[in-house]
């Protein structure tokens, strides 16, 4: 991995969608927090397939913290000492 990268809580509704798809076409490497399948996949949807390959999804509610640790966690396991 190599570029930029960022963290997106809220990735799949408002303000978090338009982000990803600035940052995607800026060619960063987004992990997206999303709780619905359906918003996820809508998300996607408007995201052009060669952008897509950056994305990595993640589930996360905000009102668990073992939920917050698992994200934390699958996002440190994923960067394999990349710096956000």
């Amino acid at each position: 991995m190599t570029g930029k990268v960022a963290v997106i809580t809220g990735a799949t509704g408002g303000i978090g969608k338009e982000v990803c798809k600035y940052l995607a076409q800026k060619g960063y490497t987004i992990y997206a927090a999303y709780r619905s399948e359906l918003k996820r996949n809508e998300l996607l949807s408007v995201i052009p397939a060669a952008q897509r390959v950056n994305f990595h999804f993640f589930e996360l509610d905000l009102t668990s913290i073992s939920s917050a640790h698992s994200f934390c966690n699958k996002i440190i396991e994923s960067l394999d000492g990349e710096k956000i």
